[in-house]
């Protein structure tokens, strides 16, 4: 058994939330799609090719983007609200068991090793590439139980 635990750090703040949402996220949405629309259309009509092709793009990107954002953001308020929270990453024989906890409580799910995809890793972080989201992310120096070279040797031995 091998785990990690350390303090996520939350960026949302309390001046931040109104209801279940991150104001002035929404607000910079809400400013940014005219504007958007205003460039894309106006490039358009002025036969801008260039600016109109840019543009489009970066709209489509924004309106992929966005929503996922505003999912997330939605989920972080309504499980932690503007506080820190702790994660704790087990990896035992029947899978990978994340637990986090808040002062709003604390959430438990469970990944099983035949969905990793790969594995990232860089100087101080490791990031499960899952083949569905989200992805498993840690620092590689928080481990309580064991260390990184023999939780990776762990891993690849159950990765179908």
């Amino acid at each position: 058994m091998f785990k990690v635990k350390y303090e996520q750090i939350n960026t949302i703040k309390p001046w931040m939330i109104l209801g279940n949402n991150d104001w002035p996220y929404l607000l910079g949405t809400i400013i940014s799609v005219p504007i958007l629309l205003w460039g894309t259309i106006g490039s358009f009509l002025r036969k801008n090719w260039f600016s109109f092709a840019y543009l489009a793009v970066a709209t489509l990107l924004f309106a992929y983007i966005v929503p996922k954002f505003i999912k997330v953001r939605r989920m972080i308020i309504s499980k932690f609200g503007s506080d820190n929270w702790v994660e704790e990453i087990v990896f035992n024989d029947s899978g990978i068991i994340i637990t986090e906890s808040g002062s709003k409580g604390v959430y438990t799910s469970t990944r099983r090793y035949e969905e990793i995809a790969r594995v990232v890793e860089d100087k101080k972080d490791i990031t499960l590439k899952m083949k569905t989201l989200p992805n498993i992310a840690f620092p590689k120096d928080r481990f309580c139980s064991g260390n990184w070279e023999e939780c990776r040797r762990f891993i690849e031995e159950r990765i179908v």
